[in-house]
């Protein structure tokens, strides 16, 4: 089970990573700046999606993470459990290999996809 700080920070990462919100409704966010309590988006009060960005952190899923992951050309190339069983993502982009660990396959893809954001960690593909 993911923890609740884990994916918040994570979250956060990726936001400084480069990762841009498009704000919808049913979306998973936490308010700025406690970053404290989960909510779902349910109503946009007439904010404009800046104004939603400013005051909340989107906090993707693992269907929104797969997409970010394919519309910048990269692949799953790995998604399962490794030794110590945890849950292991590996992405493929252009020859390089980016990996993600986590208790949950959400912490997992995020991780993955936060390295392959911020191009650390690359692993030339065999």
């Amino acid at each position: 089970m993911e923890q609740k700080n884990e994916i918040i920070d994570l979250a956060f990462r990726l936001c400084q990573s480069g990762l841009i919100w498009h704000p919808e409704i049913g979306d998973e966010v936490v308010e700025k700046p406690s970053l404290s309590k989960l909510s779902i988006l349910v109503d946009s009060n007439s904010m404009t999606p800046r104004e939603l960005r400013d005051r909340f952190l989107w906090i993707p899923t693992v269907e929104q993470i797969a997409f970010q992951i394919e519309v910048r050309e990269g692949f799953i190339y790995h998604l399962g459990m490794d030794d110590s069983l945890k849950y292991k993502t590996v992405i493929t982009k252009r020859g390089n290999l980016f990996e993600g660990f986590g208790n949950s396959i959400r912490v997992s893809f995020a991780w993955a996809f936060e390295k392959m954001l911020s191009s650390k960690d690359i692993f030339p593909v065999s």
